[in-house]
């Protein structure tokens, strides 16, 4: 006569085949935001804030950003960070990036707090993506299916756009003041966003668009102070930086 199981032995096996269960099934952390960003051609000094620390890490080659990130390059440094769904973006020495994300869709928008972009937009869908800014400045932001710019912003907020290559246009953002509007991800609030909500209560939302050899400079209050073309023979498209990032987009 054959006995059967005990219960014993039959809450052994149950454990056995629930932690089979448990080991099959991945565990993913709710408030860990994903990597979409991956960190390349490291020149001179850089450092990351990973969202939510207080501490800055030291950049080495193949590191990842995910949104919620600060990148921050000392000065003679420059790096390369490839964020997924939107472009390649070359960070100039003495520069500060924050990587701010858009609610609900899989896609980093590099926010430029203070410093020197180069942007190089990959071509995309707009179904995909929608509206969605492809990046961020002090008091505007970019919209592009694809084209190659700089974009430069100085401690102040006023901010610098140059294009390369195809069509972009800017439109004026709303200044942030509440801490809805502040809560790490979307983006920090700076003296502009103050000034600008001080100033300009009855805010006046602009938009322009600039075509390749036109440029564009914005005041800290997001007041358009000029709008022209560029050339080859302004001193500034001599530098190394531009130069090297010309190369790189292989424009003449």
């Amino acid at each position: 006569m054959v006995e059967k199981p005990g219960r014993n032995a039959m809450t052994y096996i149950e454990l056995i085949f629930s932690l089979f269960l448990y080991m099959a099934v991945p565990v993913v952390a709710g408030d860990e935001e994903p990597d979409i960003g991956k960190i390349k051609f490291i020149e001179g000094t850089a450092r990351k804030q990973v969202s939510g620390s207080e501490g800055w890490l030291t950049i080495e080659d193949g590191m990842t950003s995910a949104t919620g990130d600060s990148v921050k390059t000392l000065e003679d440094a420059r790096l390369e960070i490839q964020l997924e769904g939107n472009g390649v973006f070359r960070v100039g020495g003495s520069s500060t990036v924050f990587i701010a994300g858009d609610q609900g869709r899989r896609l980093a928008i590099p926010e430029l707090v203070s410093g020197d972009i180069w942007a190089d937009f990959q071509h995309r869908k707009n179904e995909d993506f929608g509206s969605s800014p492809r990046m961020i400045l002090p008091t505007i932001e970019i919209l592009t299916d694809s084209s190659s710019a700089r974009f430069m912003s100085g401690n102040d907020c006023t901010s610098e756009i140059k294009v390369y290559s195809g069509r972009l246009e800017v439109t004026r953002r709303e200044p942030r003041g509440g801490p809805a509007e502040n809560d790490g991800k979307k983006g920090k609030l700076r003296p502009c966003d103050e000034d600008q909500s001080a100033s300009d209560s009855l805010f006046s939302k602009w938009s322009v668009e600039l075509e390749a050899g036109q440029r564009l400079i914005i005041s800290s209050k997001g007041q358009i102070v000029h709008q022209g073309a560029f050339g080859p023979d302004d001193p500034d498209e001599s530098t190394e930086w531009v130069r090297w990032n010309k190369e790189k987009d292989q424009i003449k």
